[in-house]
């Protein structure tokens, strides 16, 4: 009779090496397993422990036959040795990641092993039917996608991304809402992409700020309020997400029709993030970016003339968003500019 799984909830909800927070589970690029001990930590943590192993290499510091063997784990202190051995006696100790885990070794050709998509799938399967709630998201974008030799099928995708839903996935919460929205379930849509949001999953927060802006789904029960949006697109632009990002600098960049920039009191603010989306290289936050700076560069934030027929103009050098026609509106402007004035540091 085979040991019950384990599944990813036994960790402990600290990096065991840095004691830093790790993100949830479903961040599932945000950390890496040592399958030796089968310790979560985060990258951080690995990048650091990579390069003490490579700078001990190159400054001699290893021996031949430790040269091959790797390093030893910083927690359990065994040495590195073959990834889908480690995975195979992990599975034996009944460590249901550890089933995942090899199933995406033979899915991408990992570690050495041939790829092996039909065997792939049947590891996928049984971590999936065992409760492992990435297996069943992987399965549920497999079958959403046509993936992994696997049919297309809305229907199976549903049901997967439902157990993996019912476990906290959010990734999986956005995808299940995405398929009701197919359907136009709004209800379930909204319900689903709510339950995601308050996780701070990036997409689900773009989708409820984009929702609450243009007001798209009023008559179920999802008022429009640009106040909302700007909170959930600050959730996510704080994440680093360029869509989020370059969103938000349109909204707080952006005031009622006719209202010069000015009066924006959060107009530098939403420069700043404009500036950071287009830096991450998105056309959209690029295009609006360029707009948005044409548009401040050619109005006085104090008096409002134009300034391309003064010929003259001077910049903010703090936060580089507002333009004034003199040296003496500039100082009359201060004491409204200074609420909103962030340094430039993009």
């Amino acid at each position: 009779m085979s040991k019950p799984m384990k599944l990813f909830t036994d960790e402990d909800g600290d990096c065991p090496i840095c004691l830093d927070s790790l993100p949830p589970f479903w961040k599932f690029d945000d950390t890496v397993r040592l399958t030796c001990c089968g310790k979560l930590i985060c990258n951080g943590c690995k990048d650091r422990m990579n390069s003490h192993v490579w700078s001990a290499i190159a400054n001699g510091k290893v021996g031949p036959e430790e040269r091959q063997l790797g390093l030893h784990c910083p927690l359990c202190r065994a040495e590195f040795g073959d990834t889908i051995t480690e995975l195979k006696q992990r599975i034996d100790e009944g460590r249901l990641w550890a089933k995942y885990d090899l199933s995406c070794a033979y899915r991408s050709g990992l570690h050495g092993l041939q790829r092996d998509e039909p065997l792939a799938v049947d590891l996928m399967l049984e971590a999936a039917e065992e409760g492992c709630p990435e297996a069943q998201f992987t399965l549920g974008n497999c079958y959403r996608n046509a993936e992994c030799s696997v049919y297309k099928s809305d229907e199976d995708a549903r049901y997967w991304y439902t157990l993996a839903a019912k476990q906290g996935h959010a990734i999986a919460e956005h995808n299940l809402a995405l398929i009701y929205l197919e359907e136009y379930n709004f209800r379930e849509f909204i319900r689903l992409e709510k339950m995601s949001a308050s996780k701070d999953y990036c997409l689900a927060l773009l989708s409820l700020g984009g929702a609450h802006h243009l007001g798209t789904y009023c008559a179920f029960g999802l008022e429009q309020s640009v106040a909302k949006a700007v909170t959930l697109l600050k959730r996510g632009a704080a994440q680093g997400h360029p869509k989020c990002m370059g969103y938000l600098g349109y909204l707080l960049c952006n005031p009622e029709k006719g209202t010069p920039p000015h009066s924006n009191k959060a107009f530098s603010r939403g420069l700043r993030w404009a500036r950071k989306a287009a830096c991450t290289g998105d056309l959209e936050a690029k295009t609006h970016l360029e707009n948005v700076e044409s548009q401040a560069s050619s109005i006085c934030f104090n008096c409002v003339q134009n300034l391309a027929k003064l010929g003259k103009s001077f910049r903010c050098t703090q936060c580089r968003a507002a333009w004034y026609c003199s040296k003496q509106c500039q100082i009359q402007d201060w004491q409204n500019h200074k609420k909103c004035c962030v340094k430039h540091d993009v």
